[in-house]
């Protein structure tokens, strides 16, 4: 989705990026700016976009992971990697399971509007980004704030 930066005298008028970006790079660019330093102990998922949004110099390109969860506690994830966005719904999972997957790939220079799932066709590329989106998931869990219902 796209995204609007505004910083007068720093961000030039009516620049554009192609870049991909996620939210989870807000906090690191906001320290940035603000001459904050994270502490040793801590990281961040996101990076600084600040040579992006300063200097049109596109992030190192890197895959971008993301999960969510509805008001009916049906469980998502999702992962982009370069053109290709891998999707992992889970529809009538039990709460606190991730049960019933299912698994949709889009190439999104192809198809932007995720019409047409290639999963069965790419299996090999489906099957790599899942275990990347999975081994992502539960690395994120190991220091994840407990959630209500489980997740």
């Amino acid at each position: 989705m796209p995204f609007i930066a505004w910083w007068p005298g720093k961000i030039t008028p009516g620049s554009e990026s192609a870049a991909p970006a996620i939210t989870l790079d807000i906090m690191p660019t906001l320290l940035s700016q603000a001459g904050l330093n994270l502490p040793e102990n801590l990281s961040l998922d996101g990076v600084d976009l600040s040579p992006l949004l300063l200097n049109g110099e596109a992030p190192t390109p890197r895959p971008l992971y993301w999960a969510s969860m509805s008001n009916r506690g049906m469980r998502s994830e999702a992962m982009r990697e370069s053109r290709w966005k891998l999707v992992v719904n889970h529809p009538k999972a039990k709460p606190g399971t991730f049960d019933n997957e299912q698994v949709e790939l889009y190439h999104l220079d192809q198809d932007p509007g995720e019409t047409q799932g290639l999963a069965q066709q790419q299996p090999a590329r489906t099957q790599a980004m899942l275990r990347r989106l999975k081994g992502w998931f539960a690395n994120t869990q190991r220091t994840a704030t407990p959630q209500l219902g489980g997740w």
